[in-house]
């Protein structure tokens, strides 16, 4: 028989607490838990629904983890923008601190922590925007981030069809004074691995005057390449690129790439080494069979009250052109303006570039293929157009554009913008 006097002596009771403990955490713990659970799972659906890729949320108590990658939006700014508010909306601790990672290629590239309640009290108009700023930690530091096989909405394998608008001109004492060029560039962009894509372009002429160069009135192959791009620790970034290139150039080319005080200030180098090829057949304008090896040291300083970049790039260029670059650009939101001036040792040239946004700003979902145009139109103006003097090929990779839409200092003061431009403040 069950002695009552036993069962409530000290040790007794200390052993019956116990229990109820557990019990109560079993139930109520547990519950917690689960709620946590379905919370980030429930975010991580809205996400994707928007249309973001690689998508993980990692709710642990008080810090929300959030990855994503964007080809949704034009502007990395602004699909920031749309992913705070989304996580603003749909999780309803306001007392959590957000830690927002942004992927390229699945790759952590940029991460931005701040206070879900900063968030409430700009919207509310309870702090200032420079108060909301300040708040905010953006930093290129993503060294021991990592992302995870499950994620949500995986970007592998996923064609995405860009069509590029190119203008060519050349302006001098000619029988025609103007000698111009347009294509329209579809390129198929897919990635395969984690850091690797692959680029295919086909070229298609729509107008062309250009004396001697048969080859622009000819449907053709443009780039055709596989790039491996790879983030290390200390901002340090490198991608390798091989394949058939632009100017009829096809090779191995590195571009390497280390950023300081937070992208304020970078030094790199670009070494690569390629052969002739034509598709075609028929003799173009870059008409040269030799191999050369490309050797070109870069360095670059932003200014960031203004988004002023200010490059120099000095080293031998193709055709075994040794040569120095100097440049100043800067960015408009989305619209770059920069001039340049370029010296060898038997020449100089100099002139100017933009780049401006395509519109729609927001592009279809991708699920396993979308057609769309591109990001921007592009054009470069020099005011020497000999072929031959200070030029390299493009591999439709280039890791100091690339690296510019994530620079911290530059996607603190957009966000806020584009939050604006949300019509919620």
């Amino acid at each position: 028989m069950l002695n009552i006097k036993t069962l409530f002596n000290r040790k007794g009771v200390r052993i019956l607490g116990l229990v109820l403990c557990h019990v109560v955490y079993l139930i109520f713990g547990n519950s917690s838990q689960v709620n946590a659970q379905d919370k980030s799972i429930f975010l991580a659906e809205t996400l994707v629904n928007i249309g973001f890729e690689n998508v993980e949320v990692f709710d642990s108590f008080d810090t929300l983890k959030v990855f994503y990658e964007n080809r949704r939006y034009r502007f990395e700014p602004r699909a920031l923008a749309n992913v705070l508010h989304t996580i603003y909306q749909n999780f309803d601790n306001r007392e959590v601190v957000i830690q927002v990672v942004i992927l390229k290629d699945r790759i952590p590239v940029f991460k931005l922590l701040l206070a879900l309640k900063d968030y409430e009290l700009y919207l509310n108009g309870t702090i200032s925007g420079q108060d909301f700023l300040n708040s905010m930690l953006a930093s290129l530091d993503v060294a021991g981030i990592k992302t995870h096989s499950t994620a949500s909405n995986s970007s592998f394998y996923k064609a995405d069809l860009a069509v590029i608008p190119t203008w060519s001109a050349k302006f001098g004492n000619f029988d025609n004074p103007v000698e111009s060029n347009i294509n329209l560039i579809p390129e198929l962009n897919s990635t395969l691995a984690k850091g690797l894509t692959f680029k295919g372009q086909i070229i298609v002429p729509v107008q062309n005057n250009f004396f001697f160069v048969a080859e622009r009135e000819t449907i053709r192959p443009g780039n055709i390449t596989l790039n491996q791009f790879v983030s290390l620790s200390d901002n340090f970034y490198l991608n390798v690129t091989g394949g058939f290139f632009d100017k009829n150039r096809a090779g191995l080319n590195f571009d390497v790439k280390k950023a300081f005080i937070e992208g304020r200030f970078e030094v790199g180098a670009n070494i690569g080494f390629t052969s002739y090829y034509s598709f075609t057949g028929i003799q173009t304008e870059f008409y040269d069979k030799q191999k050369y090896l490309t050797v070109l040291l870069n360095t670059q300083y932003r200014y960031e009250p203004y988004d002023l970049l200010i490059r120099l790039e000095i080293g031998n260029y193709l055709f075994n052109v040794p040569a120095i670059q100097f440049e100043v650009l800067r960015q408009f939101g989305e619209v770059e303006i920069g001039f340049f001036a370029f010296a060898s040792k038997d020449d100089y040239d100099g002139g100017f570039r933009f780049s401006i946004p395509i519109p729609p700003g927001k592009y279809t979902k991708l699920n396993w293929f979308r057609a769309r145009p591109s990001k921007a139109f592009s054009w470069k103006y020099r005011a020497k157009g000999f072929p031959q003097n200070g030029v390299t090929y493009n591999t439709g990779y280039n890791l100091t554009e690339e690296l510019m839409d994530y620079n911290p200092d530059f996607v603190k003061k957009r966000l806020i913008i584009e939050i604006n431009k949300l019509g919620i403040n």
